[in-house]
């Protein structure tokens, strides 16, 4: 038990610890959570926009009022592949949007060569700085994007409430979910017409672009937890799947086939919390359970 405690502390201490921070740039007092999302288009231009949270910021309808944090109208750069945020006036646009209450806003590009691939740091959804209860050892937070209409991602429909969520833990089924990277691909794409949509919600928590149906004990269900010798696998599936124990870093520790309910040796394991993958043609689940 000692052992487990510890192993626990350290996970926690770990994740605030070494989790990046991020600066934006020509601010004269940084936010207290700084949330940058990463744009590469195919032809390898790079841009970056910052989505920020502190207790002190302004919420106007048009930004630029926190520049003490970075956020201002800038010249739109015409000759190359830019990011920016949805706030647009007299040949300016803004790249870093600073709040106090997380509400939606759109992210445009101009000069970009589909595809574009955007990444993020899922460890930021961590953070205690975020307005949100205290989740662990579940994020505090995730990202959800939508497509705004005219719109496609790999994996995302063509649809008004369609949506993709971001967090590096998907505990929750029946919705799309990405862990550090989507590409953006638009057949209809043009100079700020086709966005995306993106907003920053609490954990669990969702938005009318998406659903989400949390992975219920009834559906998949992991005993004894925590467990030292044996955890046994219970689905309502009928069907043959495949099944992955990996560590927290996401490294595959063991994997088997044709699984449905079934009964998993986990006493050669290192004490500790292990992630638990169940994969079939018909659905998929995913829950944590921790060894002794």
């Amino acid at each position: 038990m000692k052992t487990l405690a510890f192993f626990l502390a350290f996970s926690y201490l770990s994740s605030r610890l070494f989790s990046q921070v991020y600066i934006i740039p020509n601010a004269e007092l940084q936010p207290s959570w700084t949330f940058p999302l990463c744009f590469e288009d195919a032809s390898g231009a790079r841009d970056t926009i910052y989505m920020a949270y502190d207790i002190d910021a302004i919420d106007y309808s048009i930004p630029s009022a926190d520049t003490i944090f970075g956020e201002a109208f800038l010249p739109i750069d015409t000759s190359e592949f830019r990011a920016y945020w949805e706030y647009i006036y007299d040949g300016k646009a803004v790249k870093t949007l600073v709040m106090k209450n997380f509400i939606p806003a759109q992210i445009n590009f101009n000069k970009a060569q589909l595809p574009v691939k955007f990444t993020w740091d899922a460890q930021l959804f961590y953070s205690e700085n975020l307005p949100f209860p205290n989740n662990y050892p579940l994020p505090n937070a995730w990202g959800l994007v939508h497509c705004s209409s005219w719109k496609d991602f790999e994996g995302c429909q063509l649809d008004e409430y369609s949506g993709i969520y971001l967090t590096n833990e998907p505990d929750f089924v029946y919705t799309d979910v990405a862990t550090d990277s989507i590409l953006y691909q638009s057949e209809y794409y043009y100079f700020f017409e086709n966005g995306l949509d993106f907003r920053i919600l609490q954990y669990g928590t969702g938005y009318n672009w998406a659903t989400i149906v949390e992975n219920e004990s009834q559906s998949f269900q992991i005993y004894p937890n925590p467990s030292d010798d044996f955890i046994h696998i219970l689905t309502k599936e009928n069907t043959k799947a495949t099944l992955i124990i990996s560590d927290m870093q996401g490294k595959t520790i063991k994997q088997f086939a044709d699984v449905s309910n079934a009964t998993i040796p986990v006493y050669d394991l290192l004490p500790g919390m292990y992630m638990v993958n169940y994969s079939s043609y018909e659905s998929a689940y995913s829950s944590k359970f921790i060894k002794k």
